[in-house]
């Protein structure tokens, strides 16, 4: 298996990372934003990892290796908003969906949209709290374990990537023990990495955007409460 990563300023080199970790897989990336330092290139390769550029890319197609079609020669992976000349055979967000799909066994709640995803996130640990809940949130990485909020990273992005990070970070903290992470909430930017995508048995909430104005009830028989 080829892949070529797109995109190291948005979480690319974490994927490079975790594909690198599959048998037989060789992991070429392109620095398109030329964010990477030398300590970066050194890591890198270190992992086996080959830094390409731009005419690496155009060649594959020039060549006619890869197609919509037949994925069997390299796989393009690019961030959804990276306008490339060729659409790519598989987003950051699916990247994250595959890599992670045998991984997680319990419950996610992908949440996305342009406002109130961290306000979300934020309701939803205090829901889910008895069910030790991982969260990741543009606040950080964070577990709940008996009804104690944990950090376990601050600054850390929301892009797709960083879901990654989390899941290994509380596989860390808890090390393999039981009960550990009952359930994921997790923020994404630009969209949701779309588990169900990739055959996963496991039920998937979705937040769904709110209209402008709602009509929320207080209680039974009593006023409701306009929310804009």
């Amino acid at each position: 298996m080829n892949v070529l990563i797109v995109d190291m300023t948005h979480g690319g080199t974490i994927l490079a990372h975790e594909f690198s970790k599959k048998k037989n897989c060789n992991v070429f990336v392109w620095d398109i934003y030329h964010t990477l330092t030398e300590e970066d290139i050194s890591q890198l390769e270190i992992q086996g990892i080959e830094l390409v550029d731009e005419s690496f890319y155009h060649q594959l197609f020039n060549e006619k290796l890869p197609s919509a079609d037949d994925k069997s020669e390299i796989l393009v992976v690019a961030p959804v908003h990276c306008r490339l000349l060729h659409p790519p055979h598989m987003t950051h967000h699916q990247a994250v969906g595959y890599l992670l799909k045998d991984d997680i066994k319990v419950p996610i709640i992908e949440i996305t949209g342009v406002k109130g995803k961290t306000s979300t996130a934020a309701m939803l640990k205090e829901i889910y709290c008895d069910k030790n809940p991982l969260i990741l949130s543009s606040l950080g990485v964070e577990v709940v374990k008996d009804a104690k909020g944990i950090t376990l990273k601050n600054d850390i992005s929301i892009t797709p990537a960083s879901i990654v990070t989390a899941w290994r970070m509380a596989q860390e903290f808890y090390n393999d023990k039981i009960p550990g992470v009952g359930v994921c909430i997790f923020e994404s930017s630009l969209g949701a990495p779309g588990w169900q995508m990739w055959e996963s048995s496991l039920t998937l909430p979705r937040i769904i955007p709110l209209p402008r104005e709602v009509v929320v009830p207080v209680k039974p028989n009593s006023r409701c409460l306009k929310v804009k």
